[in-house]
């Protein structure tokens, strides 16, 4: 169950005391989701021949309900521009067969997945069904090559969907704040994504490392774009922008300075380009983006052990604006106290002590018609403070089927 309520609530400045525009908005957003799947496996003389079928099902019906408070009478009316009702129907039927092996210093695999789409989108007002079905195929490949012991080549390449939710597909107005309104785009296409990658692997004692060189495409990329509602308030629309790519290369390594010191180090630079058409109006952006991740994790005894990491991503374009940096800092510290099976975990995320613009990001958009930019300021310098008790003297622990359905859509 997705749903609200939520009030937005206008006052006047500087007293806060009088409420000019109140507004409330509910939804009753039931999720129903079913996954079936079957896989089959063989050998075939030296190769592996793996095949199967995956069914998925998604329903996602919403009601919303938007009501403006009466400020002579103080009753609440309902707000037609803003009051609707969406159902999201999704069937997916996908095939697959692979086979992999290894000949000499060689292991390789390769595999072709049929699949077939079909989407509904139902609205309220006006009575409209928008639908999307089709065929895809998805091949892959992947080569490994041994030029000695402890260093490889990799070389791969595949092709996959990254479908949107029903939230980014809502077509209908939502009131997000005084300054926007937000909606999505019914007849969104899913994003198809063709990467190909080059690299080399080595290891030598616990360390290792390895770098690749990749190219991505992606064709029908989706966006956060602006249009103008009035002259104060923004219409932000999740729509496709065009076609994206990016050329990168990817470095990283794991090291073990001491036997209770571990290193771990990756970096990704790529230059990234966006080109296409949006509200008739050409699109073609670039830029050269880079991420660094870093982390130490030190055992200090047997049972006490420390984590200090930061994660950074620099600006980068989006179809209308810049992204800025991003990065945020974190530490956790853990004891063990094995005979009582206790633990104790201690966590400061978001590290910024007011010192610097910790887990904060500022987004720009702007036209011939309008300039917007906003810095959101996440929750920094979060403590929390976690007690577990192991009830059995074992060290196996079940492992839960992750859901695929209601986190992406909330």
């Amino acid at each position: 169950m997705l749903g609200g309520p939520t009030d937005n609530r206008i006052l006047s400045w500087p007293g806060l005391r009088d409420t000019l525009q109140l507004q409330r908005n509910d939804n009753d957003n039931p999720l129903d989701g079913l996954r079936l799947r079957a896989d089959y496996s063989r050998p075939l003389g030296a190769l592996t021949w793996e095949s199967g079928y995956q069914y998925r099902y998604l329903k996602h019906p919403g009601d919303f309900s938007y009501l403006d408070q009466d400020m002579a009478t103080g009753r609440f009316v309902v707000n037609p521009e803003f009051t609707n009702g969406i159902l999201l129907r999704r069937d997916i039927h996908s095939v697959y067969s692979q086979v992999s092996g290894t000949r000499d210093k060689l292991e390789y695999s390769g595999g072709l997945r049929l699949e077939y789409f079909d989407r509904g989108v139902t609205l309220d007002r006006p009575d409209t069904t928008y639908r999307l079905d089709r065929f895809n195929l998805f091949p892959s490949v992947n080569l490994r090559y041994a030029l000695s012991d402890g260093l490889a080549l990799k070389a791969g390449y595949s092709r996959r969907i990254e479908r949107t939710t029903t939230f980014k597909m809502t077509p209908f107005p939502e009131r997000e704040h005084n300054e926007t309104l937000e909606q999505g785009d019914a007849e969104l296409l899913p994003e198809l994504i063709d990467a190909l990658e080059l690299g080399v692997a080595g290891n030598w004692g616990d360390n290792s490392a390895f770098a690749n060189v990749y190219y991505r495409q992606v064709d029908n990329v989706i966006n956060r774009v602006n249009t103008v509602y009035n002259d104060t308030i923004l219409n932000r629309i999740y729509t496709n922008a065009g076609d994206a790519r990016a050329v990168g290369l990817e470095l990283g390594t794991t090291l073990y300075p001491t036997t209770n010191w571990q290193l771990t180090l990756s970096g990704n630079v790529y230059n990234y380009r966006i080109k296409g058409r949006l509200f008739d109006a050409p699109v073609d952006r670039s830029t050269t983006v880079y991420a660094i991740s870093a982390r130490t994790d030190v055992s200090f005894t047997r049972t006490f052990s420390g984590q200090l990491g930061i994660d950074y991503l620099s600006e980068r374009v989006t179809a209308q604006g810049e992204d800025s940096e991003f990065f945020s800092p974190y530490l956790s510290l853990k004891k063990e106290f094995p005979k009582r099976r206790v633990s104790v975990l201690f966590q400061w995320q978001n590290i910024g002590l007011g010192l610097w613009d910790a887990n904060a990001q500022r987004i720009t958009t702007q036209t011939a018609e309008f300039f917007t930019t906003t810095n959101y300021i996440y929750e920094t310098d979060i403590l929390r403070l976690a007690a577990s008790y192991r009830f059995t003297r074992g060290r196996r622990e079940g492992k839960l089927l992750d859901s695929e359905f209601g986190g992406r859509e909330f």
